[in-house]
């Protein structure tokens, strides 16, 4: 197989176990799982590694669980393994040792992670290679597993190995020498837009009414930016009340009231198990598409960003009993719209994740001192979202520190770059324009498997910017991306 090929094989193959094991289960026979831990083996536990004396056996009916708990027995970590998050993510058992009840057989004693610990290999029993720079260097040195993509790898061995096919499909050809461009999340809105908008939030307008005038106000919005030669068109966002709130206005289980968290002001809170109602932002999208030939773009928010605008610790914990918890409960609700988002024709789709916000202003989140786990939530959830739909145009947007002028505390630099090069997307939106924004980003770091949106438009900035400046911005940028990876784009909505 070529490297292309046995990295689509490998992905596949993890679906196919979650295949297996649903297959096994609709059989409702009696089932016990077994894993042999007398001795384990590292390598490629063939004819390359070396045996480690272990002494456990692992008993089980589910066989996700039984699978966590040996995984992590080994000194892996079965939270970033491939195949144990699909499962996870379809249900089949929790890939968190924390959430598997375990008992020692020897006592019948319950054994909590603590217990586990001591069990576990002190070493991770790692795929090693039988040569240097192999496609086994699966694992990192604490256990972690390296993203099961091709793009992973190649920035893993260098730069030799050809691109992402994935980065690659999606280019944006020009036939010209100008950079390609689309708008990011929200345009410009005329005032009473935003008093419609308020008063269908508040219910003196129906939401019939409501769209009636819309429909006849957002074809100016779409010609606008057909006017400017915009490559990807939006409906600028004009029918939402918020960016992330979308999501609470169309599936149930939420409550619109205002609720403190922190510094935090919620407008919005979930207060019960989250229940489809209909369509999330395909209705948008669909309008859009009748009144546009050009190329669409639609943005919606990614899992942590709803956890972070709507969970409160008090009023959601009895549903959901921590942000990490509703936020994975939202994976199924947002891939299911991606699928009607492309059947619908849709040309790209924005994920909007504001992960750089939430590092410079961790107070404000309530996230002071969990930098790394809000890193790897938000990373995560957009993997398990994107998982499965490569053929699709996908992008996130980074946002926002356009409105912070000194980060609340000092950040680590490599967050955000193990951000951008974990993030299983096409294209990377980013903002290039706040001090915070420079200090944390480096143009010279971005990865090749994916397309840099480039953030040439400072939208908390007095003076608008000249075609001048614009295009220096994007000149600048050419030292460090090839040009065929680069799109114009503002900051921020």
């Amino acid at each position: 197989l070529t490297e292309t090929g046995l990295s689509h094989f490998e992905d596949r193959f993890c679906e196919k176990l979650a295949d297996l094991v649903t297959a096994v289960r609709s059989l409702k026979m009696p089932r016990v799982n077994i894993i042999d831990g007398m001795v384990g083996r590292d390598g490629t536990a063939f004819n390359e590694g070396e045996n480690h004396p272990l002494g456990w056996t692992v008993i089980g009916e589910n066989e996700v669980h039984v699978d966590t708990v040996a995984t992590y027995l080994m000194g892996l970590d079965p939270t970033t393994t491939p195949y144990l998050r699909v499962a996870a993510e379809r249900g089949l058992g929790s890939n968190r040792i924390g959430e598997i009840e375990v008992v020692d057989l020897a006592d019948g004693e319950s054994m909590d992670q603590n217990a586990l610990q001591q069990e576990r290999c002190a070493e991770p029993l790692m795929p090693i290679a039988p040569y240097g720079g192999s496609y086994y260097d699966r694992f990192r040195a604490d256990g972690t597993v390296v993203p099961w993509h091709l793009t992973s790898v190649n920035e893993q061995f260098g730069e030799g190995r050809p691109r992402s096919p994935r980065c690659r499909s999606h280019m944006i050809p020009r036939d010209d020498p100008l950079f390609p461009t689309m708008v990011i999340g929200s345009l410009p809105r005329p005032e009473w837009i935003f008093d419609l908008i308020d008063e269908r939030t508040c219910g003196r307008v129906s939401a019939a009414e409501a769209d009636r005038l819309l429909d006849d106000a957002i074809p100016s919005v779409i010609r606008m930016q057909e006017r400017a030669g915009l490559d990807y068109i939006s409906d600028g966002e004009w029918r939402r009340e918020n960016y992330g709130r979308v999501f609470a206005d169309k599936v149930g289980g939420f409550v619109r009231e205002q609720v403190p968290r922190g510094r935090l002001n919620l407008k919005a809170v979930v207060v019960s198990e989250l229940e489809r109602r209909g369509p999330i932002v395909s209705d948008e999208a669909e309008f859009l598409r009748r009144h546009t030939d050009r190329k669409i773009i639609v943005a919606m928010p990614t899992p942590s960003t709803i956890a972070d605008l709507m969970w409160h610790p008090e009023r959601s914990a009895a549903v959901y009993p921590t942000r990490e918890a509703f936020a994975r409960a939202c994976v199924p609700f947002l891939r299911d719209e991606i699928k009607a988002l492309i059947g619908l024709g849709v040309d790209a789709v924005q994920l909007d994740e504001p992960l750089l916000h939430r590092l410079v202003r961790p107070g404000y989140y309530g996230v002071t001192g969990q930098l790394a786990a809000t890193v790897d939530l938000a990373v995560e959830t957009v993997n398990m979202v994107t998982d499965g739909f490569e053929e699709a145009f996908i992008t996130v947007h980074l946002r926002h520190a356009h409105g912070v002028v000194d980060p609340e505390t000092p950040v680590p630099s490599d967050l955000m770059d193990r951000a951008v090069r974990e993030m299983r997307v096409d294209r990377l939106a980013m903002e290039f324009n706040s001090q915070a924004a420079q200090e944390l980003q480096a143009l010279a770091d971005f990865p090749a498997d994916k397309l840099l949106g480039l953030g040439v438009i400072h939208p908390s900035c007095d003076e608008v910017e000249t075609p001048e400046e614009v295009v220096e911005r994007g000149q600048r940028a050419l030292e460090f991306i090839d040009r065929e990876r680069l799109v114009l784009n503002p900051d921020c909505g």
